[in-house]
């Protein structure tokens, strides 16, 4: 049985991110940020540690930083730098030295627009979508050359992720899948749908083995699964929660393990690894491109619940979830992985 641990910080929970670094006498993360939204006029990004040994005694804050803006997105570009997607300044970029956060500089996309996503490479590589549906790219050192991914419509970018070196994957509020290529410039997306769907996608993750299979949570609880290398529509689509779901995960080590949360207030663990399916040899390197066909085969335990508010999102590292809502409340919990 999982345990977990909750603690209330009055703040509506936006973004969540363990740190690169891990306690070797645990085997688990010790530290971690957060960013609050909807908390007028000033948010904060907040750094954490956990206190405790064998089990969590309590979540102390060692550094809050005030903002403007809401924290829509964090991301680590490596253990002692912290980017910042925030709906006044774009983007933040903060260096973290002896666990603290020294803000670095600001940087500027659009005036009009807001960063509502990113991710990074190990490189420097910043790819960010907004608002107005716009797709960035630069590098930390060179962030006033922007290389602006083109794109046919507005709607709001409101996830994205580097599929490999070069291929970015966007999610978007039109409930289609998009795919540039960095390295042919001008380009216009490939574009992947939900049959005769057209639900909000609002989380993507990619499989950390097989870089091609895309996972996406949808505005009508369901969970999509692509194949960047077939046609156009999902390989597999599960019927999930009966809320949005906000937030999706492969675990990194065990990628036959899913996480998800939904604006319906809870935290599902999915366990596929029974799925067996000899006769589909693009199956055998991973099950969630069967998963609607064997989804009786899926295992799905609910982690948490938080009393029917929002939980916004989770972060997953080794058998450590954390998980932040909008009741005010973090939620840590020890996973167990078969």
């Amino acid at each position: 049985m999982s345990t977990i641990f909750v603690k209330y910080v009055s703040k509506k929970t936006k973004c969540v991110q363990w740190f690169p670094t891990i306690d070797l006498a645990t085997d688990r993360p010790r530290y971690f940020v957060t960013g609050s939204w909807d908390n007028r006029p000033q948010n904060e990004i907040s750094l954490w540690q956990i206190e405790g040994e064998a089990e969590i005694e309590d979540l102390s804050k060692i550094q809050s930083v005030v903002t403007n803006g809401d924290i829509n997105n964090l991301q680590f570009l490596k253990a002692d730098l912290l980017l910042a997607a925030c709906s006044k300044k774009s983007v933040s970029v903060f260096q973290v030295s002896d666990n603290r956060l020294e803000h670095r500089n600001d940087i500027a996309l659009s005036k009009e627009d807001i960063c509502t996503s990113l991710i990074s490479r190990k490189d420097g590589l910043v790819v960010c979508g907004t608002e107005h549906g716009q797709i960035f790219a630069f590098t930390i050192e060179n962030s006033d050359k922007l290389q602006t991914l083109q794109n046919e419509d507005d709607c709001v970018i409101n996830d994205i992720q580097l599929a490999d070196q070069h291929q970015v994957v966007a999610a978007t509020s039109s409930g289609q899948l998009k795919l540039w290529d960095l390295r042919d410039k001008g380009s216009k997306a490939q574009l992947y749908v939900q049959e005769n769907d057209w639900s909000a996608l609002w989380c993507i993750d990619k499989h950390p083995a097989q870089q091609h299979v895309i996972a996406g949570g949808t505005s009508d609880g369901a969970i999509c699964i692509w194949d960047l290398r077939q046609p156009k529509l999902p390989s597999a689509k599960v019927e999930a929660h009966i809320g949005d779901v906000l937030d999706i995960q492969y675990h990194q080590s065990q990628p036959d393990h899913l996480f998800t949360c939904s604006s319906d207030g809870e935290i599902w663990h999915w366990d596929a690894s029974n799925i067996q399916n000899s006769q589909d040899s693009q199956a055998l390197s991973t099950p969630w491109l069967a998963c609607d066909t064997a989804k009786r085969r899926i295992e799905i335990t609910n982690l948490w619940q938080s009393y029917q508010l929002p939980i916004n999102c989770l972060n997953v590292v080794n058998n450590s979830l954390i998980a932040g809502s909008d009741n005010e409340a973090l939620a840590i919990c020890n996973i167990i992985i078969r």
